[in-house]
């Protein structure tokens, strides 16, 4: 079931990628987000103790189209998550996530590119000032 529709349209299935990046960014998310904070809709209290005053930039992409998630954090709450095409230079953690081990339909085994993108894919960059 994991892997139903992966014939379909196979021969574009990046183009879809694609287009989800470009039709996710809203910049209402952030407005949202601001007013009603997402550490009352999940338990986050002992994380963000850990986690503390960050700027975290998720950044989904695949080939010259991406999709920035980038969360503010404090002690004691999440701030905002703002989804943006833009990439930010004042964060304090980035993990950039290349989608191309997603966008071959015919490489279906879901555990193994779960595996792939763990040990190979995932890029992380603390910056440290």
């Amino acid at each position: 079931m994991i892997n139903n529709g992966n014939t379909l349209q196979n021969h574009n299935f990046s183009q879809h990628i694609k287009t989800f990046l470009e039709a996710y960014v809203d910049p209402r998310i952030e407005e949202y987000t601001r007013e009603r904070q997402i550490n009352d809709t999940l338990e986050m209290t002992r994380f963000l103790k850990i986690l503390g005053d960050q700027k975290i930039q998720c950044i989904l992409g695949l080939d010259d189209a991406f999709i920035s998630f980038l969360f503010k954090t404090s002690k004691e709450k999440v701030e905002y998550l703002k989804v943006t095409k833009e990439r930010e230079n004042d964060s304090t953690i980035d993990l950039n996530v290349d989608l191309n081990w997603l966008s071959n339909p015919y490489d279906t085994n879901f555990v193994e590119k779960l595996h792939f993108l763990l040990s190979h894919n995932m890029k992380t960059k603390k910056n440290i000032e």
